[in-house]
C-alpha cells in the first residue's frame, strides 16, 4: 500500500461507506491547500484510471464507496516504487549509449591529433 492509502485506512473504518464528496474531501488536491474535486472521484467510478475502476454502490440517488475499496484502488493505480518503469530503463540505456559514443568520438579525435 502507498502512503495515501495507509493514511485513509488509519483515519476511517475500512468497511464504512462514504459519499463521493466525503472521499474527495479526504484526498489531497493537485495544488497545495486545495481539495480534490468530487467529479474526479466520479470519473474513477465510471471510466477508471490506468485500466482500474473504483468499486462503488448506489444508495438511493447517491454513489457510495467503501474506504477499503478506495485504498485498494489507490494502491493499484499508484506506480510501484520497487522497480523503475520500462520507459526509465530505455532512457537510461540511450543516455549511456550516447555518452559512450561521445567519449569514443572524443578519443578518436585526440588520437588523430596526436598522429
Amino acid at each position: 500500500m502507498n502512503a495515501v492509502a495507509d493514511s485513509i485506512l488509519r483515519a476511517h473504518d475500512p468497511e464504512a461507506w462514504a459519499t463521493v464528496a466525503d472521499v474527495a474531501a479526504s484526498l489531497p488536491g493537485r495544488r497545495r491547500g486545495k481539495r480534490m474535486n468530487p467529479r474526479v472521484v466520479e470519473r474513477w467510478c465510471k471510466r477508471g484510471l490506468r485500466g482500474h475502476v473504483l468499486s462503488w454502490s448506489r444508495v438511493g440517488h447517491r454513489r457510495v464507496i467503501r474506504w477499503r475499496d478506495l485504498a485498494e484502488f489507490l494502491t493499484r493505480v499508484s506506480p510501484s516504487e520497487a522497480r523503475p518503469s520500462r520507459r526509465a530503463d530505455v532512457a537510461a540505456g540511450r543516455l549511456a549509449a550516447r555518452r559512450r559514443g561521445i567519449a569514443s568520438r572524443a578519443a578518436a579525435a585526440i588520437y588523430e591529433v596526436r598522429k
